[in-house]
């Protein structure tokens, strides 16, 4: 999988050094990056998307990125984009994996809306996938149950628990 990173680095530094970035113990209290934009390939070989406020290592691990407020796309087809955007994030390119939690929302070009706390982007697979409570709205109505399997490359949606279907009538607003 390729990777290519565009970002802009910030950096705190102590007061006394400065030091090229990776390298000098105790010259920098984080490595942080300031509204990065980090661009990958799903599936079918198409550009993902994830930028955020700000991102930092994990443990000195340069594969896992912890993400603040990340938010994004991911191309299916030319006029088909999965969007996405949470309060946090957790990155990890060696696994093609991205985790979003708190406040999650994913939407679509075709005019479905997923709310949740916490899901699961397998950016290599196309799932997105979570145990988590869930919320979908989209122009044939609304689905609410625990748990979500989306494969985008069949865009079948399916509930794990207790699925409650509204759908939509002319008369609703």
């Amino acid at each position: 999988m390729s990777l290519i990173i565009l970002i802009f680095w910030a950096l705190e530094i102590s007061k006394n050094s400065v030091t090229q970035m990776g390298f000098g113990k105790g010259a920098f209290k984080e490595d942080v990056m300031i509204a990065p934009k980090l661009y990958t390939n799903n599936y079918q070989n198409r550009k993902v998307e994830i930028k955020a406020d700000s991102a930092k290592k994990f443990n000195n691990n340069d594969s896992i990125i912890l993400l603040e407020r990340p938010n994004g796309n991911t191309y299916l087809t030319k006029t088909n984009t999965i969007n996405f955007a949470a309060k946090k994030g957790i990155y990890d390119k060696n696994i093609g994996q991205l985790n979003l939690s708190e406040e999650v929302h994913i939407w679509s070009t075709k005019g479905t809306n997923f709310f949740t706390e916490k899901i699961t982007y397998d950016i290599d697979s196309g799932i997105f996938s979570s145990d988590a409570s869930i919320t979908l709205f989209g122009p044939w109505g609304s689905l609410v149950g625990k748990g979500v399997f989306f494969n985008t490359k069949t865009s079948v949606i399916r509930i794990k628990e207790k699925p409650i279907l509204k759908f939509k009538i002319e008369n609703d607003k």
